[in-house]
């Protein structure tokens, strides 16, 4: 196996649709199935995206399936306190990290 220590990060499948419910069923079948992977881990999106589950929500585009700027934003916090939190335990002598590791990446996706 190449890189078998490798740790490897999975974004689970977002809420999608305009009343951010479509094919809910086989969505949540899939973010099962990541989450049982023993070399993924995944990252939860749901609450962060959902806008509490009301529509219409400012992290998607009115076609309900892509995200606005908000909702990269959003994105990409999740994506650098996951990484962020990984990387803090998994430095040789027992360091410290935190997200400043990440500083250089925007946040802004419209910079991108």
């Amino acid at each position: 196996m190449i890189w078998s220590r490798a740790k490897i990060f999975m974004l689970e499948v977002p809420p999608r649709g305009l009343d951010l419910k479509f094919r809910n069923d086989v969505r949540l079948e899939v973010n099962s199935a990541i989450r049982e992977m023993p070399s993924i881990k995944p990252i939860d999106v749901d609450d962060a995206l959902a806008c509490a589950w009301q529509t219409p929500c400012e992290n998607y585009n009115a076609d309900g399936l892509h995200f606005t700027p908000a909702g990269y934003k959003i994105l990409t916090k999740l994506l650098r306190e996951a990484l962020s939190q990984w990387v803090g335990s998994h430095l040789v002598g027992g360091g410290t990290f935190g997200c400043e590791y990440f500083a250089d990446v925007p946040y802004d996706m419209e910079m991108v």
